[in-house]
């Protein structure tokens, strides 16, 4: 500040300060465009006790108008910083609100997927066993048919066989037939001698082809 202000603000002289000035007493002090002094307050501070301030000063009010503004200033800001501040602090309730509905579907999702995967390992092993049930059954089926195809064919040899002997046995019959038509037409030794001669030789030949 200026020397006249000085002289107002700590009731030093100005005499005083000019020669503490041109000492070199205070060494942030500087000099302004046209020569004049300009003191630093902390300086003063030091070296002076300040005096009572003047409110009809007009350096005095003036100063104390500009405080006061800044003082409305920063009451507005301190206002708005707090508004900011509860909105920031509804924000923040209003993020652990969603954090926690969050929190709780992803305990959800995990319960189910937990359940899934046992669901999923219960159907595994049924599946397994089902699998097994199905092999035994595909192995017993294939014995019943490889069984049925072996009585098949015993059966088709029981009925070859059966048939070979239900031929043999028309053959035998048709040579009885024979016998028994010879028998009736002979009458006479010579004709019995001839008949059972025949007869031999029918009773071979059927042997014979069996």
């Amino acid at each position: 500040m200026g020397l006249q202000d000085a002289v107002r603000g700590w009731g030093v002289s100005e005499r005083t300060l000019r020669r503490r000035l041109g000492a070199g007493d205070a060494p942030l002090a500087q000099r302004a465009g046209d020569g004049s002094w300009l003191v630093p307050t902390d300086w003063l501070d030091s070296e002076f006790e300040r005096a009572v301030i003047d409110l009809r000063d007009p350096a005095v009010s003036e100063g104390l108008a500009a405080i006061v503004a800044d003082l409305g200033t920063m009451a507005q800001q301190v206002t708005a910083a707090e508004v900011r501040a509860a909105v920031a602090e509804t924000e923040r309730a209003a993020a652990e609100a969603r954090l926690r509905v969050v929190s709780d579907e992803l305990d959800t999702v995990r319960a189910e997927h937990e359940h899934l995967r046992q669901d999923c390992t219960v159907l595994r092993q049924e599946n397994a066993v089902q699998a097994d049930r199905l092999l035994r059954v595909q192995t017993e089926a294939e014995q019943a048919w490889r069984a049925w195809e072996e009585s098949q064919a015993e059966a088709d040899a029981n009925r070859s066989a059966a048939q070979a002997m239900i031929d043999r046995l028309s053959r035998q019959n048709e040579n009885n037939q024979q016998k028994l038509r010879m028998l009736k037409s002979l009458t006479s030794r010579r004709k019995n001698r001839l008949f059972n001669r025949l007869s031999d030789d029918f009773d071979r030949e059927p042997l014979t082809q069996a």
